[in-house]
């Protein structure tokens, strides 16, 4: 939803919604006990899965931050 709402329209306040989703969601998966189980589980599937997504989750959040930080300042 937050992509397609910057794909719509991008502005300040677009970027920094995106940008407050994926903290909410990274900070949740790094939070739950499950993440530490995973990449201690030995199961070599479940362990590049779990460490793709705290990947995808980090360039989230550093592109949300790179986009509203490059937007500081603008009114459109």
């Amino acid at each position: 939803m937050a992509a397609a709402l910057l794909v719509w329209r991008t502005n300040r306040w677009t970027t920094g919604l995106a940008l407050g989703v994926g903290l909410f969601i990274g900070t949740g998966a790094i939070l739950t006990p499950n993440t530490g189980d995973h990449l201690s589980s030995g199961d070599t599937a479940l362990i590049a899965s779990t460490s793709a997504e705290l990947v995808a989750l980090a360039t989230l959040v550093l592109a949300g931050a790179t986009a509203t930080l490059a937007r500081k300042g603008t009114r459109r």
